[in-house]
């Protein structure tokens, strides 16, 4: 997906984050989402981009950024839904930063919550690839 189709697709809460766009590696974060909601939970989307404009990442994260066990929560919620609409994770791996892949024939589909520095960073991250180009 491009910016633009996805600005459309998640209209009206969807945003352009162009003046304010922020980069994860060689990705640049174009499209920013309010008020998403998964079960119970309330999150912001941030849409990161690579050079050529196709959607590669999506970081969500709690719109309450103050509670500590917000982005567990997050990432617990979206493993039951990922796995409710895909079935069982074909892989999954444990520790500090848990990932899990659902490896499927037209893309894989990666969730990662990264905690760093004692959980004092944490971040989790959605992302959809090619198949056999996520590892």
């Amino acid at each position: 997906m491009t910016p633009d189709q996805v600005l459309a697709a998640e209209a009206p809460r969807a945003r352009s984050a162009r003046d304010n766009s922020d980069k994860i590696g060689d990705l640049t974060r174009l499209v920013t989402m309010t008020g998403a909601e998964l079960g119970s939970e309330t999150l912001v989307a941030d849409f990161y981009f690579d050079t050529a404009g196709t959607l590669q990442t999506v970081v969500v994260k709690p719109a309450d950024q103050g509670d500590p066990q917000a982005n567990s929560r997050t990432f617990s919620s979206l493993e039951r839904f990922l796995t409710k609409t895909y079935g069982p994770a074909t892989r999954k791996e444990g520790g500090d930063s848990p990932r899990v892949f659902w490896e499927l024939p037209s893309t894989t589909i990666r969730l990662v919550h990264l905690s760093v520095f004692g959980r004092r960073i944490s971040r989790v991250n959605v992302s959809y690839a090619p198949p056999g180009l996520v590892r």
